[in-house]
């Protein structure tokens, strides 16, 4: 039932992100029809630049109002009917995942051959990439479920969580067990930028070769630096995404934003325990063995261990 709550929940949320991306073409095309300065993000491109060009169309012949029906209407209509039809069908999903590839390739198209490489763009181009790239997620959770759209049974949902003791994270007590690690990864970053603040002044005052060579040792090594800490320090960082609690002699946990998805920890042991953290053992579901570090985020927890 788990597997099957999450991929009925991704699949969805690719569907809510869609009819955002309707919404939002909707709106940006009506401003660029209307010869407005402002434009938002989360939208489809090929309205807008079509709008834009629509004088060099109209040169080509084709009138403004065909020009918004087959550049705007159209492409609109599509992917709101591909909505529609995707609440129990995928393949429907897949159709508008598909334009929406197709608008990011004319986006990406536009920007590195028409607009040269026009810095505003690019902010568009993340936001697409990152839709598309959401779209395609969802689109593969949509076909796993493999037909199957029917919503889990809630009253079975709520019976299992209410069933579980789950060991919440707890601020004061990750301070005081100094499993709050935040602070470190902050301290990392501010140095970082101070770092490359005062190597930047350097290098404007002596501009040598051996100066350029060091500025980009510095920024190299303070990116690996950060990247380290971030690693190293990332358990402790996501302790509050988590909630543990055993279920059948087995200690499990549960995602804070989903509850229903649950990752368990088969064989576990306690290593070594740590002033700030349980270095634990498990297996995994394909039978590796697997590490894992708890924080002392969680009161209590040690009750279950």
């Amino acid at each position: 039932m788990n597997e099957h709550y999450t991929l009925l929940n991704r699949y969805k949320s690719g569907r809510s992100a869609l009819l955002v991306v309707i919404a939002f073409t909707a709106i940006n095309s009506f401003l660029s029809i209307i010869n407005a300065d402002i434009q938002f993000l989360y939208s489809a491109s090929i309205p807008q630049i079509a709008m834009a060009f629509k004088t060099y169309l109209a040169n080509q012949g084709i009138s403004p109002l065909l020009s918004m029906l087959m550049f705007v209407i159209i492409p609109i209509a599509l992917l709101a009917i591909s909505y529609l039809l995707s609440k129990n069908n995928a393949t429907w999903f897949a159709v508008a995942t598909g334009l929406m590839v197709i608008d990011l390739l004319v986006l990406l198209y536009f920007w590195i051959f028409v607009s040269k490489f026009n810095m505003a763009l690019l902010l568009d181009i993340v936001f697409e990439v990152l839709v598309v790239g959401y779209m395609i997620f969802s689109m593969i959770a949509g076909f796993k479920l493999k037909g199957d759209f029917s919503e889990a049974d809630l009253t079975e949902q709520r019976q299992v969580l209410e069933s579980r003791e789950l060991y919440y994270s707890n601020d004061a007590y990750a301070k005081e067990h100094k499993a709050n690690k935040n602070g470190l990864i902050i301290a990392t970053s501010l140095g970082y930028v101070a770092l490359v603040f005062v190597g930047s002044i350097l290098l404007a005052m002596i501009g040598s070769d051996v100066t350029i060579l060091l500025f980009i040792l510095l920024f190299v090594g303070g990116v690996a630096a950060i990247l380290y800490v971030s690693i190293k320090c990332r358990p402790f960082s996501t302790a509050r995404n988590y909630a543990y609690f055993r279920e059948n002699g087995i200690l499990k946990r549960q995602f804070a934003y989903n509850p229903m998805y649950v990752e368990e920890f088969a064989d576990f042991q306690v290593v070594e325990e740590k002033p700030d953290c349980y270095k634990c053992t498990y297996t995994t579901a394909k039978g590796k063995p697997a590490k894992l570090t708890i924080p002392k985020a969680y009161p209590g927890l040690e009750n279950i261990l």
